[in-house]
């Protein structure tokens, strides 16, 4: 944060557009509306990592998990996140 004199602070943040982030799909197996709804997650996911509230990519696989088996039936999803090489 940076201080303006007093106790007047302004956040340093840079903002993003999340609606613009577009993911990248290696295979998929689910209905078109369920893939929303994952998307929909994932970008909550990455808005935290943002924010900091996650602070390693494992966490947002852990959040995005979360998400999704208390939105359908606990199962077996796979998350993988991580950045391209």
């Amino acid at each position: 944060m940076a201080t303006l004199g007093g106790d007047q602070r302004v956040k340093q943040s840079i903002e993003k557009d999340y609606e613009s982030i577009v993911p990248r799909i290696g295979f998929v197996d689910m209905d078109e509306t369920m893939q929303q709804n994952v998307f929909a997650i994932c970008k909550e996911a990455y808005k935290k990592l943002a924010d900091g509230e996650c602070k390693y990519f494992k966490d947002m696989a852990t959040h995005i998990k979360k998400k999704m088996d208390d939105t359908y039936s606990p199962g077996s999803y796979h998350v993988i996140v991580g950045k391209p090489t």
